[in-house]
């Protein structure tokens, strides 16, 4: 067998388990979770196993006759990195979820969804068609909307109408960038499309459409108004995709889209890098202010996901010479899924021992639990670039990718986002020692002895795993250089680089951001958010107060949209009526006489000729005709002195009175038949002037309705 089918089975084999899974799940609940976790180790089984024939090539699939257009997938280095990320931490969090989820309703559900969610997310970064892509980008964020409110409560319900409105204004915009390119560039294959032809007005405007709607998913300011209360109201288990995974799936439209479509569109490019960096400045300030771990960690996977942006559009900015800034991000893909799946992880312990979030209430919980402790430390510290820890690693790449940006062009531009890079990343250090500090270092007694068998095996091999990983990708990271030079190829940058992560500047520049972070804890933390309440030291979020994006800003502005539009087109239905009755109007002017009028006229003259017609004819029945004829044969048989003509024309007489008779009833009837054609007229002339009138309201309805589809899904986001 070749490679080909352990390509297909890789798709085919979730999409089987999660149908099989499903019906056999109401029976025998383990032999599923059985079949499911079997699924999951299998595919990454499998992706292993490609590791070496991708590295000799590209591996292209297609399957004619699937999905319209025909099944193309495709793995190369680029690819697989996203994939190996997606096959690496699903096994892990569905391990999780078996300890999780174990007093949960809804359990056959949920996991049925799950690996929907995996069949649909492993489509699409094998997809080489884009509109194969599309469908599985869609189907992805259907399946993972019911994992956000697999609760059903009412905060779920909020968060998941928050979700799917965002989901689905994306999907819009990118199904419109997607049919807008296909114009100019005439193919689907995602490789082979270009914008060269359009301007560069049209190419930044597809452009930005597509990018805004991966951008959605990818969690870009100002665009990440779901994040927050997507990832707390769904289980932790798909918190856990959603951070690590799901968010890659935007990240990775924006390579595609960036580097084939648009062929790094200096603008646009220039406008990832800004947007990018204020994703990081924007979570890690909000991110300071959370008091629910949730809260905290899913600002903290915008920040991240922040680096991940700058790191792509540097890429772009760079060129051949952007190999430093492809290892960076491809990098922390990678490291920020591993890392999100052990903090949240060790996050969804606690819940399961406590049921609270809430470090106000939570604090002091992990203090004697020393297993827990230490595995926490790992993520925390790998997320706050400790050296010797993963996170360290791909993040100097990005910060050196960004200053070798600042030496090919000079200017204010890189010098002030080298700051703002380091401002980043101390709060980052800042955030995570609040998180640490609270839950795990400060006391509270009434904990203390508490829950000492928490962590059993569903949670100890995860996140034991994770920390491995974690540790060998920091110590070792020229494993992953490899991989990482063949995917920088395809994106068009040198393969040849060498990170000096450990010399003397990488490790200052280290030193410099926690002593930062340390600063902001002491002062902004403890300060300025910690607040004695009954002799008891709480944290406060004045953030709640702050300006919302999506509560104050985006709802209002669709709510007045609706409005408007609602007026609009009252007024624009009202236009269209008497429209009608113009046309209407102008129909009968042109034939100068009212439609009842013209059937009673038409009647009139067709009455008038069928009666002389009549009267001719009954003349000529009643011998008016025939008697000459007869005298004139009764005179020439009289010359003749001959009876051989005059019985011919007794005849012909005779034939010419039963013509006459005949030419009447025909009279009568081309009368009725004139009557009715006018009437018939008539009616179409009617029904026409319907037909274009209707046809005009229900274009007009058919507006209406679009504009409803794609505004109200966000203006009534609260309801």
């Amino acid at each position: 067998m070749g490679y080909n089918f352990w390509i297909v089975l890789m798709l085919v084999l979730p999409g089987l388990a999660s149908l099989i899974g499903a019906i056999q799940g109401y029976k025998h609940e383990k032999l599923r979770n059985a079949l499911h976790l079997l699924v999951y180790v299998v595919v990454f089984g499998i992706v292993v196993w490609l590791y070496k024939p991708v590295s000799q090539g590209e591996i292209i699939v297609f399957v004619p006759n699937l999905m319209g257009t025909g099944l193309m997938l495709k793995l190369d280095m680029l690819r697989y990195v996203f994939l190996w990320l997606t096959a690496f931490i699903w096994p892990l969090a569905m391990i999780f979820s078996t300890q999780y989820l174990i007093r949960h309703n809804h359990r056959n559900r949920y996991y049925s969804l799950y690996m929907l969610t995996y069949f649909s997310t492993i489509g699409m970064f094998l997809s080489e068609n884009i509109l194969n892509l599309f469908t599985f980008f869609e189907l992805m964020s259907i399946a993972s909307y019911f994992l956000v409110i697999h609760d059903e409560d009412e905060y779920a319900h909020r968060a998941g109408v928050s979700y799917v409105a965002m989901a689905i204004a994306g999907g819009l915009m990118v199904l419109l960038g997607i049919l807008l390119a296909y114009n100019f560039a005439d193919t689907l294959i995602i490789s082979e499309m270009d914008l060269k032809e359009a301007s560069q007005v049209t190419r930044i405007a597809i452009g930005s459409l597509i990018l805004v709607g991966f951008g959605i998913k990818a969690s870009l300011f100002p665009l990440h108004v779901w994040l927050p209360k997507a990832y707390t109201a769904a289980p932790m288990p798909a918190t856990i995709i959603l951070s690590a995974v799901l968010a890659k799936t935007g990240v990775f439209g924006i390579i595609l889209t960036l580097h084939y479509l648009l062929d790094g569109e200096p603008i646009l490019s220039y406008a990832i890098l800004i947007l990018g960096m204020m994703t990081i400045l924007v979570g890690g300030v909000l991110a300071m202010y959370q008091r629910n771990v949730k809260r905290i960690l899913a600002y903290s996977s915008m920040s991240q996901m922040g680096y991940i942006l700058v790191g792509i559009a540097l890429i772009e900015i760079l060129g051949s010479h952007g190999g430093l800034a492809v290892y960076g991000t491809l990098f922390h893909i990678v490291n920020h899924g591993i890392v999100k799946t052990l903090l949240f992880i060790g996050a969804g312990v606690i819940y399961i021992a406590l049921h609270e979030l809430s470090i106000n209430v939570i604090y002091g919980f992990g203090r004697v639990k020393h297993f827990l402790k230490a595995l926490f430390l790992f993520g925390a510290l790998a997320v706050a670039g400790l050296p010797g820890l993963n996170g360290y690693a791909s993040k100097t790449m990005i910060h050196e990718a960004l200053l070798e940006a600042a030496h090919e062009f000079p200017g204010p531009l890189f010098s002030v986002l080298d700051i703002l890079f380091y401002l980043g990343s101390a709060m980052t250090v800042a955030y995570m020692l609040k998180f640490f500090v609270a839950v795990f270092i400060e006391k509270n007694d009434a904990y203390y002895g508490q829950h000492r068998h928490l962590v059993k095996w569903p949670v100890l091999l995860p996140m034991s795993i994770l920390s491995a990983a974690i540790v060998i990708l920091g110590v070792k990271p020229d494993w992953v250089y490899a991989p990482l030079s063949q995917a920088a190829e395809i994106l068009g940058a040198s393969g040849e680089v060498h990170p000096h992560l450990f010399a003397g500047e990488a490790l200052r520049a280290s030193g410099i951001i926690f002593v930062l972070g340390f600063l902001l804890y002491a002062t902004f933390i403890r300060i300025y958010l910690r607040r004695t309440v009954d002799g008891h030291a709480v944290y406060v979020n004045p953030s709640n107060s702050f300006f919302r994006l999506e509560e104050d800003l985006m709802i209002p502005l669709f709510r007045m949209i609706f409005r408007g539009m609602t007026i609009f087109f009252r007024f624009f239905d009202q236009w269209l009526i008497r429209l009608g009755a113009f046309v209407g109007d102008s129909i009968q002017k042109l034939a100068n006489v009212k439609p009842s009028q013209l059937v009673e006229v038409n009647n009139a003259k067709l009455s008038d000729a069928g009666t002389h017609l009549i009267e001719s004819l009954e003349n000529a029945s009643s011998g008016k005709f025939a008697a000459p004829l007869i005298e004139k044969g009764d005179a020439v048989i009289g010359k003749l002195s001959t009876d051989r003509l005059s019985e011919p024309l007794h005849r012909s007489g005779e034939a010419l009175s039963h013509l006459a008779e005949s030419s009447a009833q025909k009279g009568h009837k081309i009368k009725e038949e004139g009557e009715t054609t006018v009437r018939k007229a008539v009616y179409r002339a009617n029904f026409n002037i319907s037909t274009v009138t209707y046809s005009i309201f229900l274009f007009g309805a058919i507006l209406v309705l679009s504009f409803i589809f794609i505004f109200l899904n966000s203006a009534l986001v609260k309801y």
